[in-house]
């Protein structure tokens, strides 16, 4: 999968990430407790207007990520970044979450903010973002995808699943782990 060409955005800009801690922008008083790790490798950062757009990159497990962004979901420029945290490290949330009858597909953040301050964009989208994610352990009886909320507390996202496949829609920027029953046999 080819990664889709930035606009002229410099990553130093962003300072030091702390997506999992609620942002790249300086000032951000972050979401404690959400587990570590989302922030530490971006892998693509876009600037989408008014008009909407998308991008596009691979995540950890071979997963790749489609992020669509429909036109007036936003009033202005809005920087988007898809991160991703150690794949080594998603097993080790599992426990702390309550789903030890689980195993990791993947992990990822996405992050909204203000391209001109770097501030994260507060409060819900006008229209819903649709994130698609495919690999060749998506869509398996009884996948889900998480949002993860603190250190042990996490939503389940409603998702649509075929098999390699699943799409979920989004109205705000979250760090989300995928994962699919123990006894899933995919790999």
């Amino acid at each position: 999968m080819s990664v889709v060409t930035l606009s002229l955005i410099s990553l130093s800009s962003l300072s030091t990430p702390s997506y999992a801690a609620g942002g790249y922008g300086p000032g951000e008083p972050g979401l404690p407790g959400v587990p570590g790790g989302f922030e530490r490798d971006v892998r693509i950062v876009k600037t989408i207007g008014f008009s909407g757009g998308q991008l596009s990159t691979t995540l950890a497990n071979k997963v790749g990520i489609k992020v669509v962004v429909p036109p007036a979901a936003f009033v202005s420029l809005v920087r988007v970044a898809v991160t991703a945290p150690p794949f080594s490290e998603l097993s080790s949330m599992l426990p702390k979450l309550g789903l030890k009858a689980y195993s990791p597909v993947t992990g990822l953040g996405l992050f909204f903010s203000n391209p001109t301050n770097g501030k994260s964009l507060k409060g819900h989208f006008a229209k819903p973002v649709t994130v698609t994610l495919r690999g060749p352990d998506l869509g398996v009886p009884g996948e889900k995808v998480f949002e993860l909320t603190s250190a042990t507390s996490a939503k389940e996202l409603a998702t649509a699943l075929k098999k390699g496949i699943a799409t979920f829609s989004l109205r705000s920027d979250p760090d989300l782990l995928v994962v699919n029953p123990v006894n899933h046999r995919g790999r």
